[in-house]
């Protein structure tokens, strides 16, 4: 009688009961790639079977890929707690370097159990950080990296009408310019009226020397 109680007693102990713990493990593959690669999630729980159902979350850098997605349901209140999971990684947090899985495993009690994976992309872009330090380290390089002038800002309101300047020096006298061509002769203008006789000195002069040679004549002197 007391070898059958044994007996029973280690029996019942391999059953698990409703709400036991149930420890889960998990596997990633690759553990490191590029940023196109898919990302396979491989979770057990043990032991494997169970009457409580479990549900896993998967996030990605705290981006969440997947949502409560329940173990398998075979009827019966059993549960079976395993999950093979293909993640893609998001596009806006593919950036060379270190990045992070978290897994959650929750119960239908609200109990969860949490896992962190630590996963480095080999290629794709650096993040931001990555490219500062890069462009600071090298500032040659971020002076060619110009883009297209951008559209042109609203013109801004017209400022008051400054002090008016000093009078600069005078400038040089500028070369001279070529000689025009001859014009043509103008047509002759109307003849003038006669002016009266006027005796100039010169004349009267000239008539008193004749008349005094005269009157000597006259008088035998010539």
């Amino acid at each position: 009688m007391k070898r059958l109680i044994l007996i029973l007693i280690l029996l019942f102990s391999t059953i698990p009961f409703a709400g036991a713990a149930t420890d889960v493990t998990y596997d990633i593959m690759p553990k490191t790639g590029g940023a196109a690669q898919p990302i396979l999630v491989v979770i057990r729980g043990q032991p494997i079977t169970g009457d409580n159902q479990k549900y896993v979350y998967i996030f990605w850098d705290n981006i969440p890929l997947i949502t409560r997605q329940p173990g398998i349901d075979h009827k019966n209140s059993v549960y079976e707690y395993r999950w093979d999971i293909t993640i893609n990684i998001p596009k806006t947090a593919n950036e060379y370097g270190k990045h992070y899985l978290y897994i959650w495993v929750e119960d239908s009690t609200g109990s969860r159990k949490t896992m962190t994976f630590s996963y480095s992309i080999n290629d794709g872009v650096p993040d931001v950080d990555s490219w500062r330090l890069f462009l600071k380290d090298h500032p040659e390089i971020l002076a060619q990296l110009v883009g297209p002038p951008g559209p042109s800002g609203p013109q801004g309101v017209k400022g008051d009408v400054g002090e008016k300047g000093n009078i600069g020096s005078q400038g040089n006298q500028g070369i001279q310019g070529v000689k025009g061509e001859r014009g043509e002769v103008g047509p002759i203008g109307p003849q003038g009226e006669p002016s009266p006789v006027s005796f100039t000195p010169s004349i009267v002069s000239y008539i008193a020397s004749i008349a005094t040679m005269l009157i000597l004549k006259r008088r035998g002197i010539f």
